[in-house]
């Protein structure tokens, strides 16, 4: 009795196309996985930052409120500023405003002081390395904004 050899043996391996499909299909899991994980990692350093940014707003805004004793903004004015080490990559804005939410007779009396403290991502820094900071702002920056009303004693 003469057997076929093909008969006989049992396959040994995966053929070429199903290896070629599986590489494709765990290339394409792995570009997944990565696009995830380095959304979650951009999303940790904005809420670090905006987190960083509150509380320097809030820490400027009170400097402010302590010196204004001696210093009374005007309406119209604006002062510009970055702050110290560590945080050299936020910088503020206070702009001294009109109330328009109190009688006129007041509004010189009742300005509104409008702080913002933005800060650059390393993207935006790296577009606009030759311009100012205040011009970063408006590309690919973010920002947190304070608003509070100071009485003029």
């Amino acid at each position: 009795m003469i057997l076929d050899r093909h008969t006989t043996q049992q396959p040994r391996g995966f053929t070429l196309l199903e290896v070629m499909v599986s590489v494709a299909v765990l290339g394409l899991a792995m570009v997944a996985i990565h696009h995830a994980q380095a959304q979650g990692i951009r999303a940790i350093a904005r809420g670090k930052n905006m987190t960083l940014g509150t509380m320097l707003a809030w820490e400027k805004m009170n400097e402010i409120l302590i010196d204004i004793r001696n210093d009374f903004p005007t309406v119209g004015e604006e002062r510009k500023g970055d702050f110290d080490k560590p945080y050299e990559q936020f910088h503020w804005i206070l702009r001294v405003e009109e109330n328009p939410h109190i009688p006129e007779q007041a509004r010189d009396r009742l300005p509104l002081l409008h702080l913002t403290v933005f800060w650059e991502t390393e993207q935006a820094r790296e577009k606009s390395s030759a311009s100012s900071s205040t011009e970063a702002q408006g590309r690919g920056g973010h920002k947190v904004e304070v608003w509070t009303c100071v009485a003029r004693l």
